[in-house]
């Protein structure tokens, strides 16, 4: 085959993969959930959360977030680095609904910093 017509034919697939990739993204968006409802959540559920830190504590390879709405729930980020957010920064969390020690928590897949 000729070198231009294998390009174009690159080109028009990566195109419509790129395509159905944002399709396949908007059907699997995750609703955001408010902190208070996620006692009732299903262990290994995944919620979309907004909040205000409480507090940070940063231990070896682990840190630990209270995040607070009316309610507050402890979320763990599983990291290598500290993290640095402050009391009553604002801030965005999707991850996974498990129990600890009798306590439902978040394993943060995604944290954000919000700013507001």
């Amino acid at each position: 085959m000729d070198e231009r017509v294998l390009l174009r034919i690159s080109l028009v697939s990566s195109l419509v993969g790129i395509f159905f990739l944002f399709i396949i993204v908007s059907f699997f968006t995750v609703e955001e959930t408010a902190i208070s409802g996620i006692p009732s959540s299903e262990e290994g559920t995944t919620v979309h959360v907004k909040g205000f830190v409480e507090s940070v504590q940063n231990r070896k390879g682990i840190a630990i977030i209270e995040i607070a709405e009316l309610k507050s729930v402890s979320a763990v980020l599983f990291t290598s680095e500290n993290v640095t957010l402050e009391k009553g920064q604002k801030v965005e969390v999707r991850g996974k609904v498990r129990e600890y020690g009798g306590q439902m928590q978040l394993v943060i897949d995604e944290l954000k910093r919000v700013r507001g």
